[in-house]
């Protein structure tokens, strides 16, 4: 899998290196539109609901094609600017902080820091390495955060809303296609979002968007029919 922003901001930043670096460095962004990709058979994955750093980024895992091994080039075109201006993402007003320390983050990281630095051998057998698989695999569950140990972030509902509309005109617009898409190939993060959508997308000051109704409708309707199997009742 390869991660992608959905957000172009986010891109700008993380492939520009500021006034320090020659005038003729690029800075390349590559762009797959979503719409080619799922023409091409790849997957949208979103990341386990916890990781809000991702969702900070709005970011998202392209994973290929079952019959492919990479994402085919003709998916992605390139971007070049000078990578001599500093990029900031802006929302809001407010600059975003796209490397902000994440609590459920950090303790996977001294984690792995922890394994890399250790002087132990790989095994060569079979046996051998299916024995230190199973016990990295269970050091690393005492570290990874459950999901149920806290609700869904909003980041994971402003991605999610991000992804599955558009302005026509004056009118905000759902993409019922993209919802079923992204929503029956991550069903855990789809039925969260689903369970607690009116804490999640909800405006404090003022009427709901009709927008918000549309989008929860066409999410309830994904995850209740694939084709004519019910997921959900």
């Amino acid at each position: 899998m390869m991660d992608f922003s959905a957000d172009p901001a986010v891109g700008a930043a993380f492939a520009s290196a500021g006034a320090h670096v020659p005038v003729t460095q690029k800075g390349v962004i590559y762009v797959t539109p979503i719409e080619l990709a799922i023409e091409h058979g790849l997957r949208i994955v979103l990341a386990p609901s916890f990781v809000d750093r991702i969702y900070l980024q709005r970011g998202v895992f392209i994973e290929p094609a079952p019959d492919e091994q990479t994402i085919p080039s003709s998916t992605s075109y390139e971007l070049r600017f000078p990578a001599m201006y500093d990029f900031e993402v802006v929302r809001r007003g407010a600059t975003v902080a796209l490397r902000e320390a994440d609590q459920y983050l950090e303790p996977i990281a001294r984690w792995a820091e922890g394994f890399g630095e250790q002087s132990e051998d790989f095994p060569t057998g079979e046996k051998e390495c299916q024995e230190l698989c199973t016990r990295l695999i269970s050091d690393l569950a005492l570290v990874i955060p459950s999901q149920g140990e806290r609700e869904i972030s909003s980041r994971v509902a402003g991605l999610f809303f991000y992804l599955t509309t558009f302005l026509d005109g004056d009118t905000m617009c759902v993409n019922q296609s993209l919802v079923s898409h992204i929503a029956r190939s991550n069903l855990p993060v789809a039925r969260a979002l689903l369970a607690d959508f009116d804490r999640l997308f909800v405006i404090d000051d003022g009427p709901q968007p009709a927008v918000f109704a549309h989008l929860k409708a066409a999410l309830d309707e994904a995850l209740t029919y694939s084709g004519d199997v019910i997921h959900v009742t």
